[in-house]
């Protein structure tokens, strides 16, 4: 099992800079093996004929602080984390002693045997908080970071911690001091939606509810910091707590973005929220009645499989959490014009569309 004393400089992120097309023509993998749940082995080295540009973050005390330029000179496939996994194993010297370290992490990526007692105090904790009067969607740029607050504007929880990644840095804010909650719900393991976690060390001293999907050893070394001090609380069924309700999206467990948490509201105020993370619509196993007065858009406004919850009336309010400049090009216009044609009036945590600049965006009372 990964551990949370794990060394720091063991792990890293790593941003090739070329399509997977072009991967694929480069290092002879077939391009539909390169997506999520892919276990490749890079080789990181010199300028080489074939060879591809990238940036790597090593992990710090912080998070994944400063990226370096390198070359990647060698990428082979190992395995992938889908519920099939068909394509054949590439042969290749060295590879299968690869294959084998990597098997290994894969085994200490799970998460720890669901706890029913332990869900059950937490949801009867969380019903006893009450409803929040309104959401706060904070700006942390190219990230998600929603606050659960009450009617003085301190939140009583949050819906993901995130923090840009160090390849969208320009888009992180120049102030951001989130305060100390007890509980953080996370939608789903990706690191724009945790990496608060690392930079306000303190965060962890919340209760993390998360969902239960598979992960990377980086994801995994997060999760087992919670878990030494006893603040990580695995959401394998729905909670109810009668102002709300936290369940998990119908995707595949590899999927981390359509099989993540989502969170239905009930303000003081009797109007309804929606926060859905990154998933796609489609897999949002909700009543077909249920139609928000409020949505934080998914995915900072990417693009998506499924139709738009539609609110009760035209010209409600629907925040898109993102950082301008960021290196996916997010929002997408036919997201945008997806989003409008259901009837919602956008608002956004960057400059574009909102007089007075960037910041972050209240929904309700």
């Amino acid at each position: 099992m990964l551990k949370a004393d794990s060394a720091l400089q063991n792990f890293a992120l790593v941003r090739v800079s070329n399509t997977g097309r072009r991967f694929s023509e480069v290092f002879g993998i077939d391009a539909e093996a390169i997506g999520e749940g892919a276990w490749l082995f890079l080789e990181i080295g010199a300028r080489e004929d074939r060879s591809l540009r990238a940036n790597i973050a090593v992990l710090g005390p912080t998070g994944y602080a400063q990226a370096t330029d390198v070359w990647v000179s060698r990428g082979e496939y190992l395995f992938s984390d889908g519920p099939e996994d068909s394509r054949p194993f590439p042969g290749g010297a060295g590879i299968p002693d690869q294959r084998s370290v990597a098997n290994d992490l894969h085994r200490s990526c799970g998460l720890p045997y669901p706890d029913e007692h332990a869900l059950a105090d937490v949801e009867r904790t969380l019903a006893a908080v009450g409803a929040p009067s309104h959401l706060k969607v904070h700006d942390v740029g190219q990230a998600s970071f929603v606050g659960l607050n009450d009617e003085a504007g301190e939140a009583k929880l949050y819906f993901d911690a995130g923090w840009p990644l160090i390849f969208n840095q320009r888009t992180e804010p120049a102030h951001f001091a989130p305060r100390r909650v007890d509980f953080v719900v996370l939608s789903h393991w990706d690191f724009d939606h945790l990496l608060s976690g690392y930079r306000y060390p303190y965060l962890r001293k919340a209760c993390w509810i998360v969902p239960d999907q598979k992960m990377g050893p980086g994801a995994r070394r997060f999760a087992s910091l919670l878990e030494r001090d006893g603040r990580l609380i695995v959401a394998f069924r729905d909670l109810d707590l009668g102002w709300g309700s936290i369940r998990q999206a119908g995707g595949l467990r590899n999927d981390a973005n359509s099989s993540g948490l989502l969170f239905t509201i009930t303000l003081q105020s009797g109007k309804q929220a929606l926060l859905v993370g990154d998933a796609h619509y489609k897999f949002l196993r909700l009543p077909v009645s249920f139609r928000p007065d409020y949505l934080v858009a998914t995915h900072h406004g990417a693009s998506f499989e499924g139709d738009v919850p539609r609110p009760p009336f035209e010209g409600a309010s629907c925040v898109v959490s993102v950082g301008k400049g960021n290196v996916y090009r997010h929002p997408k216009e036919e997201a945008i014009k997806a989003h409008k044609d259901a009837g919602w009036k956008l608002h956004y945590t960057t400059h574009a569309g909102n007089v007075g600049g960037r910041g972050s965006r209240q929904l309700g009372p």
